[in-house]
């Protein structure tokens, strides 16, 4: 299907510029501030904001077995305007990465929304054959269990950056020590910053938490980034609605928390106060590059962003 997102209020800076997007075949193929001469059916967005879909973390999602709460999980996602979640099944030993990876695809088959499978391990497993094994897999994070400053210092990061030349996923610590100290915390963060700069391990800290939308240079990060996070060409149609509360004396929009209407791939999830939940209708997203479209004053800059 053809058709123009028309008048579409973005908020690129300060003021709000107003562009037009012409849709085919669920991607954006052409941007322009306006369209007047193309013939299509046309999508008048006046009174909206619109967004790109947000993406998030569910660190939770692989351990939901009942059948209601995993779907009331989503819809709650969708209600915050997620169109892309980023999963982390939990794997012990190398050995079992195919079959935790094949378990999560499984659970995940009747995702209403798009998925990305990263995995979750402890520092003890984190080893050159699992970097090479999840490059193979393409799976774009590995979320990192560690307790003590022991567990940093102990490993082979020289190793592991030579396994990840080929494929830079993104390696986030976790601190698992639930009698943390502020200081203590400091001090882990202050050495996993000196780790992940000298060996240029790529990585993002702190990193976002669940269900929080993802900043868009942890998308490029991913590899997400332009079919996911963005509204170019190419990109899919992955965009939010946020209605506008301006009035004639103030007309500077005030923007909801949450949006009106969000949009997967051309299709509505949600309109107003109700959600459509489509089950199936989520696809898996393959990184096959990570890092791919990361600006070199990204990718030569300190490794951590505060």
């Amino acid at each position: 299907m053809k058709y123009i997102l028309a008048d579409a209020k973005r908020e690129e800076g300060n003021p709000f510029q107003k562009k037009s997007y012409y849709i085919e075949n669920d991607s954006v193929s052409y941007v322009n501030d306006k369209m007047d001469k193309l013939q299509f059916t046309r999508i008048n967005l006046t009174g909206f904001t619109l967004a790109a879909g947000h993406i998030m973390n569910d660190f939770n999602l692989m351990n939901f077995d009942h059948k209601e709460a995993y779907k009331m999980r989503f819809k709650r996602l969708i209600e915050k305007g997620c169109t892309t979640i980023i999963t982390y099944p939990y794997v012990d030993e190398v050995n079992e990465l195919k079959k935790k990876l094949r378990l999560a695809r499984h659970k995940l088959i009747n995702s209403p929304i798009d998925f990305v499978i990263g995995i979750q391990t402890s520092i003890h497993s984190l080893t050159p054959l699992l970097i090479r094994k999840c490059r193979l897999e393409k799976v774009p994070v590995i979320i990192v269990n560690i307790q003590s400053l022991d567990d940093i210092t102990g490993v082979a990061w020289g190793r592991i950056k030579e396994a990840m030349l080929t494929y830079q996923l993104l390696i986030i610590p976790q601190w698992t020590e639930t009698s943390l100290t502020r200081k203590l915390e400091e001090k882990l963060a202050e050495v996993w910053d000196m780790i992940s700069n000298q060996y240029r391990i790529p990585t993002h800290f702190p990193f976002p938490g669940e269900h929080e939308p993802l900043p868009k240079v942890l998308s490029k990060k991913i590899g997400l980034y332009p079919r996911k996070s963005e509204l170019i060409v190419g990109s899919h149609v992955d965009y939010i609605l946020f209605q506008n509360g301006e009035t004639e004396q103030d007309p500077d929009p005030i923007i909801p928390i949450e949006p009106a209407v969000v949009v997967l791939r051309g299709k509505v999830l949600k309109a107003g106060d109700y959600v459509y939940f489509k089950p199936g209708f989520g696809r898996e997203v393959r990184i096959t590059l990570p890092r791919h479209f990361l600006p070199i004053s990204e990718a030569f800059k300190k490794v951590i962003d505060y």
